[in-house]
Order: structure tokens, then sequence, then C-alpha cells
């Protein structure tokens, strides 16, 4: 009766929810929890903790939604409950993330995903040993038919053998016989047992031979992964070299320029200390401009490997990759569409990798461009490159648009590949896109392709959203 009330008050709880009057639908969650708590129902207490933490979640009192999660955990753990606790782990990785405890969020996020590796290997193994089960089980049902038939037709000869004696010692013989037989099918029975459990532990041996030969091999995979991507980033500073050097010398005429102003002023006698110290200003500005070109440049083509992860401003990373572009873009006369959303939105991963793949993205467009315009095909509209970012639920999305040559369909799914490239062998190694894709994949991301020959191509990068400026924090 009273288990039957609790799910009802789950019920109404579930259609205020569906109406978005949460803190209804939390009064009657709250009230099937203390149902649930005086039956001692475990798994409906860790369910309904779990209802609750995201009612207070969507009801932005993370603390509240956080305390409920934690408490659901408990009896999951309890329980030992595979579902519930795959579906506690990824509430708490949301929930962290809203708190900003992002290393709390990767965390959970990680025992998420490994808990739904195990599981999945606990099945293959559930599975496996079921099938060896059935089969033990069939092989034994047919040796324990075939004993009842031996001792069926036994008892047949011994109730002959009562009669006569000779019949006896011929039934004894047959028993004696059978008897032997038995004991060799046991023996070899045996033998094939130990037989089983030495290859099952040669097995075990191997596995872990291989085990830990996957395990160097995959260090050695991700420490050339790392060699390649520097080697990347090198060649991208290189090709940038032209635009970094003019954006450096900018402030620095304008710093002769007003060392010159200063010293014709001086020897006429005419440098008053208001007109120096405004000259003086703006050298330190013009010198701050080119110490921060330096360190971006120092900091984006350092090393890496040991890059730890944290939140991202998206519009400023993308305004930092552009700075060592666009003066590339303006001396090719390449227009530059920068629509961001209005609002700063934020990721988890590592500012300079996901700068070496947005200068990727927008130096292919580049190319594409410059292709285009070389073949002639440009007649009224100008040549142009669209960097565009928008939400999508709880994703952020990237796009890089441009109006160039494009790829021809049959070759759209190729170029992710290591070394597959479009271009001249003087103008790409066709590493770009491969290292893009294995970088956002780290950041849990995703990469797609649409281009049609002739008229352009779009790439989008699309990544987990974990907070925007006018979420709830």
């Amino acid at each position: 009766m009273h288990s039957d009330i609790a799910k009802t008050l789950n019920n109404i709880g579930n259609l205020y929810q569906a109406q978005k009057d949460y803190p209804t639908a939390i009064k009657y969650y709250q009230e099937s929890l203390s149902i649930k708590e005086t039956l001692s129902d475990t798994e409906g207490q860790a369910v309904t903790h779990n209802n609750l933490s995201e009612l207070y979640y969507l009801a932005g009192d993370y603390q509240a939604a956080l305390h409920n999660a934690q408490a659901s955990l408990a009896f999951s753990r309890k329980l030992n409950h595979h579902n519930l606790l795959l579906n506690n782990y990824r509430q708490l990785a949301k929930i962290q993330a809203a708190l900003q405890n992002y290393k709390s969020a990767w965390e959970a996020q990680q025992q998420y995903i490994s808990l739904s590796d195990e599981l999945y290997k606990a099945e293959s193994r559930n599975v496996l040993a079921e099938m060896l089960a059935r089969y033990e089980t069939e092989e034994r049902t047919k040796e324990i038919h075939q004993l009842r038939t031996e001792q069926n037709v036994q008892r047949q000869k011994l109730s002959q053998q009562i009669h006569a004696k000779l019949r006896l010692i011929y039934m004894i013989f047959v028993i004696s016989l059978v008897a032997f037989i038995i004991f060799l099918l046991y023996y070899q029975k045996r033998r094939e047992v130990k037989k089983r459990k030495a290859v099952q532990a040669e097995l075990e041996v191997l596995n872990r031979h291989l085990e830990r030969r996957v395990e160097e091999e995959m260090d050695k995979y991700h420490q050339q992964q790392q060699i390649i991507v520097q080697k990347s980033k090198l060649e991208a500073l290189g090709n940038l070299a032209a635009g970094i050097a003019h954006e450096i010398n900018q402030p620095l005429s304008a710093l002769a320029m007003s060392l010159d102003n200063i010293q014709n002023k001086a020897e006429k006698g005419a440098a008053n200390p208001e007109y120096l110290n405004r000259k003086l200003d703006n050298m330190q500005n013009d010198i701050r401009r080119i110490r921060q070109i330096i360190e971006h440049v120092r900091l984006f083509s350092r090393d890496q490997k040991n890059g730890a992860l944290e939140s991202l401003n998206l519009n400023e990373t993308i305004r930092g990759a552009i700075e060592l572009l666009q003066h590339e873009l303006n001396k090719h006369d390449i227009r530059l569409s920068l629509q961001l959303t209005p609002q700063p939105v934020f990721t988890i991963g590592n500012r300079f990798k996901l700068e070496q793949v947005l200068l990727n993205l927008l130096s292919n467009a580049r190319d594409a461009v410059l292709d285009k315009a070389n073949q002639g095909l440009y007649h009224e509209e100008k040549k142009t490159i669209a960097l565009i970012t928008s939400l999508q639920d709880s994703q952020v999305a990237i796009t890089v648009r441009d109006n160039g040559i494009g790829i021809p369909q049959v070759l759209v799914d190729k170029v992710f590949d290591p070394f597959f490239t479009t271009k001249n062998p003087d103008k790409g190694t066709g590493l770009g896109l491969s290292i893009s894709f294995g970088i956002i994949q780290e950041m849990q991301g995703s990469i797609q392709v649409q281009s049609a020959p002739g008229i352009g191509t779009g790439i989008t990068v699309t990544l987990p959203l974990i907070r925007s400026s006018n979420a709830t924090t």
C-alpha cells in the first residue's frame, strides 16, 4: 500500500516536472522519499535522490543537486547497481561543471567512462561464462543419460544371473569392465581439466604480456603523435612568420617615430613634461604590445605534451588565433567575417592546442580561396572566409566556412587520413586535419566536413559547453 502511494507521488512529481514547475515537483518527490525511507527501500531511495538531484539542477540549486546526487551514489554503491552508478557519475559531472569545480567534474566523467567500459567487459565475461556452463551441462546430461542406460542393462543382467552361476560370473565380469571404463573416463576427465587449467594459465600470462606490449606501443604512439603535433605547430608559425613580423613591426615603427619626435622637440627646446609623458605612455603601450605578441608566440610554440586541461573562453581563443593570421589574410585581400556569440562561452581543453586547430582550419580555407583565385574563378564575388560560433543545447559549435575551390565528394571522407592532401607537395604534408581531429577527440568533441567543388568548404568543430556568461554559477 505504502509502496503504491510512493509510486503515485513520483508520477505526480513527473507531471509537474514536465510542466517545469520544479518546486512543486520537488515537494512530491520528497514526500515519496520519506515513504521509501520508512520502508527501507534502498533502490527506491537511490532512484528518488537521483531524480531530486536533476530537479534541483534544473531549478538552479546546484548545492542541493550535489547533496542528492552524492546520497544517490552512496545507495547505488551499496546495491552495486551499475546503471544507477552510471547515472550518478554522469549527474555529478554535470553538477560539478556548473559549480566550476572542473577537476571534480572531470574525475566524475572519467568514473562514468570507466564504469561503462567495465560494464561492457563484465557483460562479455558473463556471456562467455553462460556459454561454457551450458556446454558443460549438456555434456554432463549426456554422460548421466549414458550411465543410467548402462545401469539399467546391468540390473537386467543381474536379475538373470540369480538363476545361473555362469550368468552371474559373466555379469560380475561385465560390471567390473563397466567400472573400469568409468574409472578410465574419470581419469581422462581429470587429465582434460588439468590440461584446460594449464592452457588457461598460459593464456593469462600471454594476455598480461600483450597488455603490457599494447601499453608500451600506445606510449610510443602518443610520444610520436606529440612530436608530429609540435612539428605541425612550428610549421604553422613558419608559414605565419611574415604576419608575426608585421604585427611586431607596427609598434616598433611607432616607437622609432616617437623617439624621433622627442629628439626633434628636445633639440628645439619644446619638449615640455606634458608632451614627454604623453609620448612615453604611448611608447610603453607599444612595448607592451610587442611583449604580448612575443609571449603569445612563445606559449603557442611550446611543447604542450603535458598541457593541463582548463576552462577556455572560446571567443578569446579564436581572437588569439586570428591575431597570428590576420596579416596573411589582409595581404591576399581575403575578407574575414567574424560572427561570435554575443556572450562568452566556455569549454574544457588546452588553449594552445585549440589555437593550433583553428590555425589549421583557417590556413586551409586561405589556401582554398587562393587556389580558386589563381584559376580565375572569382567574378563579382569576393574572397571570403567566415568564422562562426553558435550554441547547440549543451554544446558549442565553431564553423570555418570559405567560398574557395572546394573538395570533390569522393575525397571528403579521406581528409582526416594522415598524409592525405589535395595541395601541391610544397604546400602541405597532409597532417594538419589529422592532428586537428586527434586534438578535438581529446577534448571530447567532434569535427565534420561539408564541401562542394567550386562553391566552398565548411568545417564544424563541436565541443562540450560547460557554461556561458548568462549561466548560473
